[in-house]
C-alpha cells in the first residue's frame, strides 16, 4: 500500500523522501526542479498507470516527452484537457487514438469522469496506482476533482498551486496520486512563462 509519514512516502514498504514537500528559502530554482524529478522517477516506477494531463490548446508544447518515454505506451493515458476552450474544428483534429479529449468543467461531469475511469480500467490492472502528472496550470487539479466527484485538490489559475503529493481513493480500488507540476529541467523560463507553467509572483512555489 501507500502511506505518508511526515515527509516520507511509503509505497509497498519502499520509502521515498518527498523532495518536493517544501521549498526551502534560498534553494535555487534549478535545484528544486531536479529534486522534483528525482521523486517523480521513483513514483513512476511504482505506479501501474500514468495520466499525463495536457492543454488541448497547446498539445505538443505541453507534452513531457522524457516522462512519456519512462512511462511507456502501455501505462500512459494522455488527456487533452480544456477542450471547452477550443473550437469545434480544433477539437475534430485531435487524434482520439492518442489523446482522450476531456472538459473537466463540462456540464456532463459524470460522462467525462466515466471516460477517464474506463480508460484506466481498460489497462486491465487490479487495484491500480495512478499517477497524475503534467505541466503546472494544465488543469491537473480539476481533473483530480472531476474523478473524485468533489473538491480534493486546490484548483487555481496560478502555476505552482499544488506543492505536495496527495492520494485519493476512487471506485474500483483505484488509488489516484496527485503531484506538483513538472517540466523539462532545461526548458527556458521565457517559454515556461508563455505556457503559464510558472508565474513571476509565484516562482517561490518551484
Amino acid at each position: 500500500g501507500l502511506k505518508i509519514r511526515g515527509e516520507y512516502i511509503l509505497i509497498n514498504h519502499f520509502c521515498v523522501y518527498l523532495h518536493m514537500s517544501k521549498s526551502k528559502r534560498g534553494t535555487s530554482f534549478g535545484k528544486r526542479i531536479r529534486d522534483r524529478w528525482a521523486t517523480f522517477r521513483i513514483l513512476l516506477r511504482k505506479c501501474e498507470i500514468i495520466i499525463e494531463v495536457l492543454d488541448a490548446r497547446d498539445l505538443e508544447s505541453t507534452r513531457i516527452r522524457q516522462l512519456e518515454h519512462w512511462a511507456g505506451r502501455e501505462r500512459l493515458i494522455k488527456i487533452a484537457n480544456k477542450i471547452d476552450l477550443i473550437g469545434n474544428k480544433a477539437l475534430q483534429l485531435i487524434d482520439r487514438k492518442e489523446y482522450l479529449p476531456i472538459s473537466s468543467k463540462s456540464d456532463h461531469k459524470n460522462k467525462e469522469r466515466k471516460k477517464i475511469i474506463d480508460a484506466i480500467l481498460a489497462r486491465g490492472r487490479e487495484r491500480p496506482r495512478v499517477l497524475v502528472v503534467g505541466y503546472p496550470n494544465v488543469g491537473k487539479s480539476t481533473i483530480i476533482n472531476l474523478l473524485a466527484g468533489r473538491e480534493v485538490a486546490r484548483a487555481m489559475p496560478i502555476a505552482g498551486t499544488t506543492t505536495n503529493i496527495q492520494w485519493i481513493r476512487l471506485p474500483h480500488d483505484i488509488l489516484l496520486i496527485d503531484s506538483p507540476g513538472v517540466f523539462p529541467e532545461d526548458e527556458e523560463r521565457g517559454e515556461l512563462l508563455r505556457k503559464g507553467a510558472i508565474n513571476i509572483d509565484g516562482l517561490g512555489n518551484f
